[in-house]
C-alpha cells in the first residue's frame, strides 16, 4: 500500500511521525476514524493531492467509521471539484450524511443548497437543517432561521407565519457567536419595535455597540450598518 509520506513535501520531523502514526491508526479505513480523517487532510493540505484525499474520506465516510466529518469535507471536495467530479448531487448527499452524523456544517451546506436550488429547492427542508445546525451553535444556520422569521410567512417560507418574537431566539445565539449581520437585526429590532417585540432603547444601544465592534474587529468589507 502507498504511504501518505511518498509525496511528502518539506516538514518537520514531528509532522513527519505524526502523520506515519496517523497512517498505522487508520489501517486502511479499518481503524481509527480520526487518523483515517487526518492522513486525508494530510494528502489535501501538505501533499496537495485532492483525489488521493477523496478516496481516504469515501472509505472514512461510507465504511464502519461512517466519520461525519468526513463526509462533510468529501461533500466539499465534491463542490468544488477538487480530485474528484464536481458534482452537485452528490455533494449534497454528503452533506445530507454529515448532517445526519451531527456536523452543524454539514446542515448548513445541505440547507443553503436547498434554499438555493442548487439540485433541488425545498425552503422547508433547508429550514428544518438550519434549525438543526443553530441548535448546535452554528452562526449563519441561526442567522438563517431568523432572518426567516422575520420574512413574510406562506407555505413556501419553510417555518410558519412571520413572528418577529420566535426571530429573538437564533439571532441572539448568532449574536454572541460573533456574527455581527445577527447583531445588526437585534439592534434595529429593539430601535423600531415589531409586532411582539417592544421597543428597547437600552438593548438597542447594546446590539448597535457589538455591532460596530465587530465591524471594527473583522473589517468594514462585512457591509454591516446600524442607524
Amino acid at each position: 500500500m502507498a504511504s501518505p509520506l511518498d509525496n511528502l513535501q518539506p516538514v518537520n520531523e514531528d509532522m513527519r511521525d505524526r502523520m506515519v502514526q496517523f497512517e498505522l491508526d487508520c489501517n486502511d479505513g479499518k481503524g481509527n476514524a480520526y487518523a483515517c480523517h487526518s492522513v486525508a487532510e494530510f494528502h489535501a493540505v501538505i501533499n496537495d493531492d485532492h483525489a488521493r484525499a477523496a478516496a481516504v474520506l469515501a472509505k472514512n465516510c461510507d465504511g464502519n467509521n461512517k466519520y461525519g466529518a468526513s463526509c462533510f469535507k468529501l461533500g466539499r471536495l465534491l463542490l468544488a471539484g477538487r480530485g474528484v467530479e464536481a458534482n452537485d448531487a452528490k455533494a449534497m448527499a454528503r452533506f445530507e450524511q454529515a448532517c445526519n452524523s451531527g456536523i452543524s456544517q454539514g446542515c448548513y451546506h445541505l440547507g443553503m443548497m436547498l434554499l438555493e436550488g442548487t439540485v433541488k429547492k425545498d425552503p422547508p427542508r433547508a429550514m428544518a437543517c438550519f434549525d438543526k445546525a443553530c441548535t448546535e451553535g452554528d452562526a449563519e444556520s441561526c442567522f438563517h432561521v431568523g432572518q426567516r422569521w422575520l420574512a413574510p410567512g406562506g407555505p413556501g417560507h419553510g417555518l410558519g407565519a412571520r413572528d418577529p418574537a420566535k426571530a429573538l431566539a437564533p439571532l441572539e445565539v448568532a449574536c454572541g457567536h460573533g456574527h455581527a449581520p445577527s447583531c445588526r437585526l437585534l439592534a434595529v429590532l429593539f430601535k423600531n419595535g415589531d409586532g411582539p417585540v417592544a421597543p428597547d432603547a437600552a438593548k438597542f444601544e447594546m446590539y448597535k455597540k457589538h455591532t460596530e465592534e465587530l465591524v471594527m474587529q473583522r473589517g468594514a468589507q462585512m457591509g454591516v450598518r446600524v442607524t
